[in-house]
């Protein structure tokens, strides 16, 4: 992985907020921050971020499917009881 300086736009946190990113800044600090992204090698991607990346979707689908046969998933994930489901 290598890390690239870069310069950021200058209209970066309208851009953010625009995207219904309004947390771009935390108690004066940057959370958003483009001065900087990473390139990765093919054999990083392949080798490092693919398998873990979908081990996490399908942690992310298996805990969607709990959600939606038990309702005390959903209190927990603080889903409100009005909200309608699509199957």
């Amino acid at each position: 992985m290598q890390r690239i300086a870069c310069s950021e736009r200058d209209d970066w946190r309208e851009t953010a907020e625009a995207c219904g990113f309004d947390f771009h800044t935390i108690d004066g600090e940057r959370y958003w921050d483009e001065r900087a992204y990473y390139a990765f090698s093919l054999d990083e991607i392949e080798q490092k971020i693919e398998a873990p990346t979908g081990e996490i979707d399908a942690m992310c689908l298996e805990l969607v499917g709990r959600a939606i046969r038990n309702e005390d998933y959903l209190k927990r994930l603080k889903i409100s009881a009005g909200l309608e489901l699509r199957r």
